[in-house]
């Protein structure tokens, strides 16, 4: 695949901060307790979505999450300040400390925190349905959680790697030349149509489908299409920012638009925000969440979910 030389700005990816603070929008499916605690204040910097529920991190990286939470998404939060990053599964999250340490609670039924690494230095996350990756400075993969259905089969030993991204039983990484590797489950067929060709700039993972961001904004999608993930990409560029949940899928564009496509069996597009000026994506099975770029300070207090909220 030959890919356009011509360059845009990529946004953070999901789950890493942005320049400003901002205040959260969501939108989609609500029948599953999502919108539960939803934080009204601002001061957030990155967001990531799970299955049902929803994490967020300050300015000073402290932690607030909302939504369902069964398997103690919400009640079992980190708390205290200086976190790095975010990520979100289906019933479990992860975090990185300043020093690169992961942090992670919620569900442990397919053993998300009994294998997690203890050593420091990791630079980046992701989080899939029931296991998650991390980044070394030197670009090496380690993952950690469920390798019942095949998560672990496959995963690259070498180093190089900047980025990565989790799905439902599969996982992607990006190389230092922007090529895609994948590996994982793909008995649903996704890696139907893996891009060959280099010069990648962003990648997400979704249930079985991903997608990923190529210099100047386009968007390549690949996996499953049952649903029509794939079907509706669009064609145009300029697309700073990527995001894939269940079965929909999001991207941001330079003007900070946001535009969704997909599935929308289970309210995936309802009352999706208008209007640009949004920082940062993410999605979760059925609901999204953005960003805005207003830019008032933090919010304060101890740290948890109900400190962060109120108007």
């Amino acid at each position: 695949m030959a890919l356009a030389t011509a360059t845009v700005a990529v946004a953070a990816p999901v789950g890493v901060p942005v320049g400003n603070t901002g205040h959260i929008a969501m939108w989609g499916g609500t029948t599953e307790s999502q919108r539960d605690g939803l934080p009204t204040r601002g001061g957030f910097t990155a967001i990531a979505a799970g299955d049902h529920h929803s994490v967020a991190l300050t300015a000073d990286g402290r932690i607030a999450a909302w939504g369902q939470s069964a398997w103690g998404e919400r009640e079992n939060v980190p708390t205290g300040g200086g976190f790095t990053a975010i990520a979100a599964g289906e019933d479990h999250a992860v975090a990185l400390t300043a020093d690169g340490r992961i942090a992670a609670w919620g569900s442990t039924e397919f053993r998300q925190q009994e294998d997690l690494p203890v050593r420091s230095g990791f630079t980046r996350i992701a989080a899939g349905t029931y296991h998650a990756l991390a980044l070394t400075p030197e670009g090496k993969i380690v993952t950690w959680g469920s390798k019942e259905f095949k998560q672990r089969d496959g995963i690259p030993t070498t180093g190089g790697f900047r980025a990565i991204a989790a799905g439902n039983f599969h996982s992607v990484a990006l190389t230092s030349d922007g090529h895609v590797t994948m590996w994982g489950g793909e008995n649903e067929g996704q890696r139907d149509g893996l891009p060959a060709g280099g010069g990648f700039t962003a990648i997400a993972a979704g249930e079985d489908n991903t997608l990923a961001l190529t210099g100047d904004g386009h968007i390549v999608g690949w996996g499953n299409n049952d649903y029509g993930q794939l079907n509706e990409i669009p064609q145009e560029g300029g697309f700073t920012a990527i995001a894939v949940g269940f079965r929909h899928s999001v991207a941001l564009t330079a003007d900070g638009h946001i535009v969704v496509w997909g599935n929308n069996e289970n309210g995936q597009f309802d009352a999706l925000p208008t209007g640009g000026g949004y920082t940062a994506i993410a999605a979760g099975a059925y609901h999204s969440v953005a960003l805005d770029s207003q830019t008032e300070a933090a919010p304060t207090g101890s740290g948890s979910l109900g400190s962060l909220t109120g108007s």
